[in-house]
């Protein structure tokens, strides 16, 4: 209790006197102060509704690719492989492990991958003996067959996938119906194979791409991702008829190297991308918020009534001018019960740290917010010059999502909460960023809250 009356009692007579020594006391009624040294905020925010761009469909492409150049055709030119220790293109034996396997003398057994096609494929068959296999998959008619019949017909699937492990679900083990006779493959969602995988916006993607858009918290991969799909790759690509067995192995070099070998070095390799996919960014929407709505009045009953609700994550504070933050007053209200764990942290440029200056829990309970809940933070006047917001990546004067596709991916990562910040390793300036990690439970996916300035003091 005695927190609060301090907290009323700074407001009413604290606050005016510093305002009137050269801080800004900022209020909506009052417009002229309200901006004062600050040109206002990047916020950033998860809306509940992100639009995924292409980069898991080209990364699925790309792992496919990997998978055709080291077991499928090695001496494809077109589609070559990326690594640095691939499997030997001179080696007849490596050729076509994806539908079948070779034996010591040379002879092949029908142990086909989890992911195949058909050994009858039209113009496509599989060799019985693999000593003319470097020769026979010299024709480039007969690689671009072959690129097709794998990699094109299962990057949907491994695209699906791919969503499934960021949203830290089960990833999906296909369905696959091989038709020799016709030489036809289908992959199919479910058992009952009513949900069938094709190339164009089939359901079970469509379904996926919007759970995504609610559920999935960034775009890419992390370490733990990386291992749980290669993990996939080993048990429901390949299989362990084949993991488990005498069959795995493929020559790199002259040596007899496992499947392992080369997954693993498949995924440290990032195609062409605006951002790598082992760096990820979140789904997330960022705006520049520069005129008054960010910010509250005290004297009202309902301060926060023009401030919309959203699931904040961060946001920058953006001087117009060489100012010295002292103090951020936050007014903070949801219309559930939530603890937020706030954090103010400080990029110093010239000595290239990116540090926290404190942290503290906001414990929300479907209140109005009042100035007895204010969540103070005491930055100790640090200098900040005017804030470059010249990249056009960067700038934001309407909502952008971060996204690849618009090159802003590079300037956000996600922390260990899965917040959306900015990559101060692409930022050339100091800045001060507030962090909102909300305490979340399996009651919703999706937290939104309101957040806005009650008071900031700069000089």
């Amino acid at each position: 209790m005695k927190k609060n009356y301090i907290k009323v009692f700074a407001f009413i007579f604290i606050f005016p006197l510093i305002f009137l020594s050269g801080c800004f006391y900022f209020d909506p009624d009052y417009p002229e102060t309200q901006m004062s040294g600050i040109e206002g905020y990047k916020v950033c925010y998860n809306n509940n509704n992100y639009e995924l761009d292409n980069t898991f469909s080209i990364y699925a492409e790309f792992v496919l690719k990997e998978l055709y150049a080291n077991f499928g055709i090695l001496n494809d030119e077109t589609h070559s492989s990326s690594i640095t220790n691939k499997a030997n293109e001179n080696v007849a034996s490596n050729y076509d492990k994806i539908r079948v396997q070779t034996l010591e003398n040379n002879t092949t057994t029908n142990i086909p991958w989890k992911w195949t096609f058909s050994t009858q494929t039209s113009n496509l068959h599989s060799l019985e003996n693999s000593e003319t296999a470097v020769q026979t998959y010299s024709n480039q008619t007969v690689q671009s067959n072959y690129y097709s019949a794998f990699v094109n017909t299962y990057k949907v699937a491994l695209e699906i996938v791919l969503m499934q492990i960021i949203m830290d679900e089960t990833p999906t083990i296909f369905t696959i119906e091989i038709n020799d006779s016709e030489g036809t493959t289908k992959i199919f969602f479910d058992t009952a194979k009513q949900n069938e995988i094709t190339n164009d916006n089939c359901l079970a993607l469509t379904q996926t791409k919007t759970q995504f858009a609610e559920k999935g918290e960034y775009v890419g991969l992390k370490p733990e991702d990386v291992q749980i799909l290669n993990n996939y790759i080993l048990i429901n690509i390949v299989g362990n008829d084949i993991i488990n067995s005498v069959y795995n192995q493929i020559q790199v070099g002259s040596e007899a190297k496992n499947y392992s070998y080369i997954t693993n070095q498949i995924l440290t390799v990032s195609p062409d991308l605006a951002k790598s996919i082992f760096e990820p960014y979140p789904t997330s929407t960022i705006k520049d918020i520069t005129d008054s709505s960010f910010y509250v009045s005290t004297s009202s009953t309902d301060a926060m009534s023009h401030i919309q609700a959203k699931e904040y994550q961060s946001f920058v504070i953006m001087p117009s001018s060489t100012t010295k933050i002292c103090s951020v007053w936050l007014a903070i209200e949801a219309e559930y019960n939530v603890n937020i764990n706030i954090k103010v942290n400080y990029y110093n440029f010239a000595n290239k740290t990116y540090t926290n200056i404190s942290t503290q829990t906001a414990e929300l309970t479907n209140k109005k917010w009042s100035v007895q809940n204010s969540v103070n933070f005491d930055i100790d006047f640090i200098n900040l010059s005017t804030f470059d917001n010249s990249n056009q990546a960067l700038s934001a004067s309407t909502e952008k999502l971060v996204s690849n596709t618009n090159q802003n991916s590079v300037l956000y990562n996600v922390n260990t909460a899965n917040v959306g910040v900015l990559n101060y390793q692409a930022i050339n300036q100091s800045y001060i960023e507030l962090v909102f990690e909300i305490e979340k439970d399996n009651s919703k996916t999706y937290w939104p809250f309101k957040a806005g300035i009650a008071l900031m003091c700069s000089i």
